[in-house]
């Protein structure tokens, strides 16, 4: 594997499944809403490709994978799950979201220049 692409992707899906098979435990701190555990699953996947990317020296080359990289060191993660992989799960955490945060949907388009 000359990027740490695959190993992303593979921590995603197996932290995911982890914590969707732990969501029925309300123990305090653990993820239980669809976007709680994909929000943890994409913080755990981006954590590891910069322990990577310390030991072994090799980025990231996807450009999906570079661009939520981007958006989670500017501190733009959550929007970025809830707009960009938005699922109707979701719509609760959106809508609390855009409440705390009014205008941040267009600011957010607007500074990504995400478009249709």
């Amino acid at each position: 594997m000359d990027t740490p692409d695959g190993a992303v992707r593979l921590t995603l899906a197996l932290q995911e499944a982890n914590l969707r098979k732990d969501a029925g435990d309300k123990t305090a701190g653990k993820p239980s809403s669809a976007y709680e555990i994909e929000l943890e699953a994409w913080r755990t996947a981006l954590r590891v490709v910069d322990e990577l990317k310390d030991k072994s020296g090799k980025a990231l080359t996807d450009p999906a994978l570079l661009r939520m990289q981007a958006m989670a060191r500017d501190g733009h993660l959550e929007p970025a799950i809830l707009i960009l992989l938005f699922r109707q799960a979701y719509r609760p955490a959106l809508d609390a979201w855009t409440a705390a945060h009014p205008g941040g949907v267009q600011a957010f388009i607007d500074r990504y220049a995400i478009r249709p």
